[in-house]
């Protein structure tokens, strides 16, 4: 995406719009509690993990509640007692992380907080294993409830625009005669600013994401246009000229006026194909001011069976994909219509030290099985897709920021961020897919 607004010294002050901030939390404690000179011993384990991946916006505490709350975590404990015997109790994760434990995200203009709060007692009995009528059974937990004695305080990272932090904690010693505590907890926070643009800049922007592109197909409609577009911030002239694989499709014109919506008249100069995307170059020409140009990569709904497009919405259907950040840690968003729900692991477990993957630390994705993937036929490598069949385990896995059945946005997990070889660099061509939508086409960051 390219933007030439000549002198702006007319043009309202800078806006950040595409500012994300990516946070993944994990942590793991150890607790055993035998008093001094007793046969009975409690052991206990937990683990858990937070990813979310938040939009700064104008509010001052982020609390997306389709981008927080989004802990999990196992773990079980174990009473022994010479006179019944060990009872084993398995913990799970709250569904909710509470104001106090978890992530949070703080927006202070320039600077944004991210905080992690360790969640040391957020978790809840699930079942248990043992043959001790006295011991197992609910609601008591015969592992003592409370894991931790002395505990992590919780971890911020002030974030400046495209800014990274990672601290680990190590969960100090137990005070506590007769017990032993030992664990840690990792914070890795990431901001990613794209670039900063004017009112202008970003309301053209959104006009060539709100046309209808499926008018340029033979099925199309010509003429007029009628997008619904917001209010146009200020008098001028819209342009657009569409084109694909370097050939003049259609044409996009029409004047716009302050706090109105444009009228835009479209001119279908060739049918376009759903093989290939569609190159707009556009531009908004505001009276007396500068000229904003904008080029977008519009790509088109892919051909169901029998050649045809997906009708009535019921079909997955991806209508774009974008690009953000840069090659070394990608984000990818993918628009759509009809998209589902987010798959479930498959395989359920982690790749890292699975199928001849090497072990990662810090490895918080998942494949997907054929459901979501992204994959680069020209390297030879993809991310997310796992397919026994033929024996391919993706090494670089996928983690969900989030997903609605119009928008899907995910990273690449730990271990493509930790080598160069394989790189979503602009120019790469790609293929993603989503619960059976599918399109190609290649990188372009914006």
């Amino acid at each position: 995406m390219t933007t030439n607004c000549g002198s702006c010294g007319s043009t309202q002050a800078h806006v950040t719009t595409s500012d994300y901030v990516h946070v993944r939390f994990w942590g793991s404690v150890h607790v055993h509690r035998q008093s001094p000179g007793s046969q009975i011993w409690t052991d206990a384990v937990y683990r858990w993990q937070e990813v979310a991946t938040y939009q700064i916006g104008s509010g001052y505490l982020v609390q997306d509640s389709s981008r927080v709350d989004h802990l999990s975590g196992t773990g079980q404990g174990t009473l022994n007692n010479p006179l019944y015997g060990p009872c084993t109790v398995h913990y799970s994760a709250f569904p909710a992380s509470s104001e106090t434990e978890g992530i949070r995200v703080i927006n202070d203009g320039s600077e944004v907080e991210a905080i992690g709060a360790p969640p040391w007692s957020l978790h809840t009995v699930s079942g248990y294993t043992g043959s001790s009528a006295d011991y197992c059974r609910p609601p008591s937990d015969p592992a003592g409830g409370s894991f931790v004695d002395r505990d992590v305080d919780q971890i911020t990272c002030v974030l400046e625009w495209n800014d990274r932090c990672k601290h680990t904690v190590e969960l100090p010693a137990s005070e506590t005669p007769g017990t032993t505590q030992t664990g840690e907890v990792t914070f890795v926070a990431e901001r990613r600013t794209e670039y900063p643009y004017t009112a202008e800049d970003r309301y053209l922007d959104e006009a060539m994401d709100d046309i209808n592109w499926e008018w340029v197909l033979p099925a199309g409609q010509l003429t007029p246009l009628s997008p619904d577009l917001m209010p146009a911030p200020a008098d001028g002239t819209l342009s657009m000229a569409v084109t694909q694989g370097g050939v003049d499709v259609a044409t996009v014109q029409g004047g716009v006026q302050q706090g109105e919506a444009p009228h835009l008249t479209g001119h279908r100069q060739q049918a376009a194909s759903q093989d290939q995307p569609l190159t707009v170059d556009a531009s908004y020409a505001i009276k007396g001011g500068p000229t904003i140009t904008l080029t977008q990569t519009i790509y088109l709904p892919s051909a169901g069976p029998g050649g045809t497009s997906p009708s009535g919405g019921s079909s997955p259907t991806i209508t774009g994909v974008a690009f953000r950040g840069g090659a070394p840690n990608p984000m990818i968003i993918v628009s759509g219509q009809s998209l589902g729900s987010q798959p479930p692991a498959d395989p359920s477990g982690h790749p890292s030290g699975q199928g001849g993957c090497p072990v990662v630390s810090d490895d918080m994705g998942y494949d997907f099985g054929t459901s979501l993937y992204i994959a680069v036929p020209s390297g030879n490598w993809s991310a997310g897709r796992y397919n026994p069949s033929i024996g391919e385990t993706d090494c670089f896995d996928i983690v969900v920021a989030q997903f609605t059945p119009t928008e899907v946005v995910f990273t690449l997990g730990a271990l493509y961020s930790q080598q160069t070889k394989d790189q979503l660099t602009a120019g790469t061509a790609y293929q993603v897919v989503v619960n059976g939508a599918t399109f190609s086409g290649t990188v372009t960051y914006s």
